[in-house]
């Protein structure tokens, strides 16, 4: 996720919207960032907080545990 963040500020490309969320929540703030908003959004940093539901574990050949294991042995 970091990595494609990365890629995508490198580009100026606002994958997720934050400018226009910007816009329509706080309009004179977005006026004043606005003309500047690629070089904002190049440097903003992303915190991550992923929250995983696996909903049918029962589909894997190998127990979690054991794809661990020879995760490591490789």
């Amino acid at each position: 996720m970091r990595e494609g963040w990365e890629a995508a500020q490198k580009r100026n490309i606002d994958l997720v919207g934050i400018g226009n969320k910007i816009h329509q929540k706080y309009s004179q703030d977005w006026k004043k960032i606005k003309e500047t908003w690629p070089k904002e959004l190049a440097s903003m940093d992303m915190e991550l907080d992923v929250k995983v539901n696996i909903k049918r574990p029962g589909l894997f050949q190998k127990s979690f545990k054991e794809l661990l294991e020879s995760e490591n042995d490789n």
